[in-house]
C-alpha cells in the first residue's frame, strides 16, 4: 500500500476535525524555512590579473580603505558618472572601454570632441583605471568599477588652458557629472601662490550650486607633491571649500614622502611610496602598470569611493559628502599624524585631514544619512593692523564683532590675509579657534624667496563642527630673525550650519589615543625644527554675542631626491601630481 499523498490544503477530513470535541489543538501546517548555522561566505570573486598587486584594496590591509567590503555589500558605482580632467585617456583600453562615455568626452585643448590620447599622454589613463576600470580578467578593477566616466582633456606635454578654458572644463557636462576628479594643479615648487582665476572660480561655484539637480557636483583634488618644501594651503584649487583635497598615505600608514601638509587637506587615500610599493592601474597601449604614485593616484581613489557613496544615497549634497567623510574616516593606525582633538570631538590633522577614507563606513552611513541644513556664512570686517615686526616686537590687534546668529557649528573657515615679508619663505601663520584648535594656515617654505606684499585667502577644516563664539587669534611667526615682516590686514569668514550635525553631537568617530596632540600644541616655539625667533601676534576678539631662492620642482620618484625636471613635460604653471 502506498504512502498517503501529502497536502497543505484543507479537505473534508480536516473540516470534520475542526468540529470534533476530541480535538484540543488544530493548526494548518506550513513548510518552514530553516538553514544551517555555519558561516556563509559572500561570493565576490576578483580575477583581474593585477588584483594581487592591488595591496591598497585588499580586505586584510590595515587601516583599510574598506572598499572590498563595500563591494561585498553590492556597491560598484552603478548609476554614477565621473569626469576625469587630465591629459585624456585611452578609450579603447580593454579595461576601460566598457565604462567609457565617449559622447560626453571633450578635448578643450584643441576644442573638439575627444577621440584618443596623444603619444606620451598617459596620466589620465592611469587615473581612469583607479576610478572605473571594469571588473573583468584584465589588469585592475576600479574603486567604482560599475560607474561610467568621461575624459576631458585640459593639457598635454606642450600646452595648457587659459582661465576661460579651465572654467569650461570645470563645468563640463554639468547636467550629468556627479564627481570631477582632478589630479593636477599649480606647480609644486615651494614658492608659488596660485589658485583658480575668476572664471574658473565662478565655474566651481556654479557646479556646487547647479550640479546634480541642485545638490552640487563633487570635486576631488590632488593635494600636491611638494613634500616638506611646500604647503597645500598655497594651492587655491586644493584649498577651496568647494573641493575635497586628497593627500597620499603610504603603505606604512604614514604620509608619503612627497605629501604636502596644510589646514585645508580633507582626507587621505593610499598611494605609492617606494619603487616596489606603488599603485597598479591601466596604462596606454592596452597595458597595465604598477608604477603610479603621487597624490594623483590618491585623488581618483577617493573619487571612486565617493561614487560608491552616491550610489548608496543619490540625494547627498556636495556638503553631505564632506560631512560623511569627516564622520567616517579612519584615524586608528595612521602614524606621524600630529592629531588634535578639536572642540567638536573630531580628530584632525594637517597631515591627513580627517584620516583615511573608508568606503565601507561611508556607504553604510550614507544609506541612513539625513542631509545637513543649508550652509550659512558670517564674515568679519577687514581688520586693519598695518604694523611691521622689528627685533621680535609683538603686535596685537583686537576686534569685537556685533555678532552673527547664522553660523552655530562650523564647516569651513576662510582667512584672507594681507602681509609683508622680505623673505616670505620664513613666515608661518597659525589661527587658533575659540576652542583652542590650531590651524597652521602657512608653514615656512625655504625656497620661497619672494620679497614684498602677499594677499591670499587660506582655508581650514581643522575647526569642523566647533562653535565659533569667542576669541580667534592669528599668529604670524618667522624662522629667520633677519626677515622684516608684518601684517597689513585680515578678514575672517565662517561657514557652517545653525543645527549641529548628528555625528558631532554624538561624536560617533573612530578614536585612538595614539599620536594625539592637545589642541593648541602646533603654536609652540619650534617650527619644523627651527626656533621661532620673532613673531607677530594678532588677537581678534571675535565675540559673536552668544550667537555665534627658487627651488627645483619636487617629484615623487623612488630616489626621494629633488628633481628639477618634474614639470618639464607640462605647460608652465601646471603640475600633474604624480607621474612615474
Amino acid at each position: 500500500m502506498g504512502a498517503p499523498e501529502m497536502s497543505l490544503y484543507p479537505d473534508a477530513s480536516l473540516q470534520k476535525l475542526k468540529i470534533s470535541n476530541n480535538v484540543q489543538f488544530l493548526q494548518q501546517m506550513r513548510f518552514l524555512n530553516r538553514t544551517t548555522r555555519g558561516i556563509r561566505q559572500e561570493i565576490f570573486h576578483v580575477n583581474d590579473s593585477a588584483w594581487p598587486d592591488m595591496w591598497h584594496a585588499q580586505p586584510d590591509k590595515f587601516p583599510s580603505l574598506g572598499v572590498y567590503n563595500a563591494w561585498l555589500l553590492g556597491y560598484g558605482g552603478m548609476g554614477v558618472h565621473i569626469t576625469i580632467l587630465d591629459d585624456g585617456v585611452e578609450p579603447d583600453h580593454p579595461d576601460l572601454a566598457a565604462n567609457y562615455d565617449a559622447a560626453n568626452s571633450y578635448d578643450y585643448l584643441y576644442e573638439q570632441q575627444y577621440v584618443n590620447h596623444t603619444l606620451g599622454d598617459f596620466h589620465g589613463t592611469w587615473c581612469a583605471g583607479i576610478v572605473a576600470a571594469t571588473k573583468n580578467s584584465d589588469c585592475v578593477l576600479g574603486m567604482a568599477y560599475e560607474a561610467k566616466f568621461s575624459a576631458v582633456k585640459i593639457f598635454d606635454e606642450f600646452y595648457g588652458l587659459t582661465d576661460f578654458g579651465e572654467s569650461l572644463a570645470l563645468s563640463h557636462n554639468l547636467a550629468r557629472t556627479d564627481v570631477y576628479s582632478n589630479s593636477w594643479g599649480p606647480v609644486d615648487d615651494g614658492e608659488t601662490f596660485e589658485g583658480p582665476g575668476p572664471l574658473a572660480q565662478e565655474a566651481l561655484e556654479r557646479a556646487v550650486t547647479e550640479g546634480r539637480d541642485g545638490k552640487g557636483a563633487i570635486f576631488t583634488w590632488a593635494a600636491g607633491n611638494g613634500g616638506i618644501y611646500d604647503d597645500c594651503g598655497c594651492d587655491g584649487y586644493a584649498g577651496s571649500r568647494y573641493t575635497i583635497s586628497v593627500t597620499a598615505v603610504g603603505r606604512d600608514q604614514g604620509a608619503s614622502w612627497y605629501s604636502e601638509e596644510c589646514s585645508s587637506v580633507f582626507i587621505g587615500a593610499y598611494s605609492g611610496d617606494s619603487p616596489d610599493l606603488r599603485i597598479s592601474t591601466t596604462d596606454t597601449g592596452g597595458a597595465c602598470t604598477n608604477r603610479f604614485q603621487g597624490t594623483s593616484a590618491s585623488c581618483p581613489m577617493a573619487a571612486g569611493i565617493i561614487a560608491l557613496a552616491l550610489e548608496a544615497n543619490p540625494e547627498l549634497t556636495w556638503r553631505d559628502v564632506q560631512h560623511l567623510i569627516a564622520a567616517t574616516a579612519s584615524t586608528s593606525g595612521l602614524v606621524r599624524a600630529g592629531w588634535q582633538k578639536n572642540g567638536a570631538g573630531l580628530r584632525v590633522s594637517h597631515v591627513f585631514g580627517f584620516g583615511l577614507i573608508n568606503a565601507e563606513a561611508i556607504v553604510n552611513a550614507a544609506v541612513m544619512w539625513n542631509n545637513v541644513s543649508p550652509q550659512t556664512q558670517c564674515t568679519s570686517d577687514v581688520i586693519l593692523v598695518d604694523r611691521l615686526s622689528a627685533n621680535g616686537v609683538e603686535v596685537v590687534s583686537e576686534h569685537v564683532s556685533r555678532g552673527c546668529d547664522l553660523v552655530q557649528y562650523l564647516e569651513h573657515v576662510e582667512v584672507w590675509i594681507s602681509f609683508y615679508a622680505t623673505y616670505r619663505g620664513s613666515v608661518q601663520f597659525i589661527l587658533t579657534s575659540p576652542a583652542g584648535t590650531d590651524s597652521r594656515l602657512l608653514r615656512p617654505r625655504r625656497f620661497d624667496v619672494s620679497n614684498g606684499t602677499t594677499d591670499w585667502t587660506f582655508m581650514t577644516v581643522m575647526s569642523w563642527g566647533e562653535r565659533p563664539m569667542g576669541v580667534w587669534t592669528l599668529r604670524m611667526e618667522t624662522t629667520d630673525s633677519s626677515t622684516e615682516f608684518g601684517l597689513n590686514s585680515w578678514r575672517l569668514s565662517l561657514y557652517g550650519v545653525q543645527t549641529a550635525p548628528s555625528y558631532v553631537d554624538a561624536q560617533v568617530l573612530p578614536q585612538s589615543d595614539a599620536d594625539e596632540t592637545t589642541a593648541g600644541a602646533i603654536a609652540g616655539g619650534v617650527v619644523g625644527g627651527l626656533a621661532v625667533v620673532a613673531f607677530v601676534v594678532v588677537a581678534l576678539v571675535y565675540i559673536l554675542v552668544g550667537k555665534k631662492a627658487k627651488s627645483p620642482a619636487i617629484h615623487p620618484e623612488a630616489s626621494g631626491v629633488v628633481n628639477p625636471s618634474m614639470n618639464a613635460r607640462y605647460p608652465e604653471g601646471t603640475t600633474v601630481n604624480g607621474d612615474a
